[in-house]
């Protein structure tokens, strides 16, 4: 049986799940002025909303309400009924039920391919998915979801990121969201999200987003504002505690103080400890870099009939989001680790300049919020 795929080639603006909920409800112009982003992450539901102004686009009521450890494992809903109440904490300080909503990239499948043709119709396009499906994704055609997103990413063929989705997980979410109270009008990858903050207007090189949480770490290679490949690897801020609090033989808090404190940046004082953390960061710069390299030498999958893979264009600079990206010294420590310009996000790149309006939340605060940021510029934009 063949996979559901969207009916319809979307611009680089738009790419949800929810767009068919758009075109079957259509939201009422009163309700669709606050544009009101909720991330769904393992340690915290974020929540953000931006305002449509004269004077552009601003922030408006934004938090966090922490998640315990056994509310979700790896994506999966574990504890429904806390997530739910969580999210009833959410609904009952916004303004809306309408909100842009995640879901978990580590349980999405995001690629790209090339297409015969800018003009590529239904059939021919549900064809070239379906043809390197198999080998993206491990599971049953009918038991996935797919998105397809024009992306000028590949020469000499265009090319179209796909994100596929397991069906089972899109309704679980949404049953979450509804028994809440809230009214998704999209559900997105966080990945995509992610790409759409982070893209400054007209962008077009191809960056590598690094999201680090807590436990995990999302790797988002994307061209301007369009996700093309996503991959999630099992280390975060929480890793670094630990591993810390084992080197030193303390508990957990005072490994965490003496992180924040310290970080990656050398002293007599905190020799043992940047050496301690820095034992642990090079087996998470050596994974990224085993990516940065598949990235930068492999071409996309042709489509069928086509005897080569296409060009694709390499990774020209590396961003860093997510609570995690906090760590002192990170940013100059990857980027001679890895041989490339890294440097921490502006969230805020697609929504306005720092130069005009500064929002009420410390930089180091927002980069937790980045997905929060690129869900509720999806409502902007919509």
């Amino acid at each position: 049986m063949a996979a559901t795929v969207s009916t319809h080639m979307r611009s680089t603006r738009g790419s949800a799940f929810g767009d068919r909920i758009l075109d079957w409800f259509p939201v009422p112009k009163l309700l669709a002025l606050p544009a009101i982003g909720v991330d769904i992450s393992e340690s915290a539901v974020r929540y953000l909303e931006l305002l449509s102004s004269a004077a552009g686009v601003r922030l408006g009521v934004c938090g966090e309400i922490a998640l315990g450890e056994s509310v979700l494992q790896v994506g999966s809903i574990v504890d429904r009924a806390e997530l739910v109440n969580v999210l009833r904490r959410v609904r009952s300080v916004i303004r809306t039920p309408y909100v842009w909503a995640s879901l978990p990239t580590e349980r999405a499948y995001i690629f790209e391919v090339a297409l015969p043709s800018r003009t590529i119709g239904y059939a021919d396009l549900r064809r070239t998915i379906e043809f390197h499906l198999e080998e993206h994704v491990p599971l049953a055609p009918r038991d996935v979801i797919i998105d397809v997103v024009a992306a000028d990413t590949l020469a000499p063929l265009p090319g179209a990121a796909v994100v596929a989705v397991p069906a089972a997980l899109i309704e679980e979410y949404l049953s979450v969201f509804h028994e809440s109270g809230l009214r998704p009008l999209s559900l997105e990858v966080a990945a995509e999200a992610v790409a759409r903050a982070l893209a400054s207007p007209g962008e077009a090189e191809t960056t590598l987003m690094l999201r680090m949480g807590s436990d995990r770490t999302s790797l988002i290679f994307a061209r301007g504002s369009v996700a093309l490949f996503a991959s999630t690897i099992e280390f975060g801020g929480a890793t670094l505690t630990s591993a810390l609090a084992h080197e030193l033989g303390v508990e957990e808090e005072e490994a965490e103080r003496l992180k924040r404190e310290s970080g990656l940046i050398a002293s007599a004082e905190n020799k043992r400890i940047c050496q301690a953390l820095g034992e642990h960061m090079d087996v998470f710069t050596k994974e990224v870099a085993r990516y940065l390299r598949y990235w930068n030498t492999h071409g996309a999958e042709a489509p069928s009939g086509e005897a080569a893979k296409t060009l694709r264009q390499g990774v020209s600079r590396v961003y860093l989001c997510g609570g995690g990206a906090n760590l002192r010294g990170l940013a100059p420590h990857l980027s001679a680790a890895l041989g490339f310009p890294v440097s921490l996000a502006d969230v805020w790149a697609s929504c306005f300049s720092l130069d005009e309006y500064i929002p009420a939340i410390p930089r180091h605060e927002s980069l937790a919020y980045c997905a929060a940021v690129g869900l509720a510029l999806r409502g902007v934009h919509a």
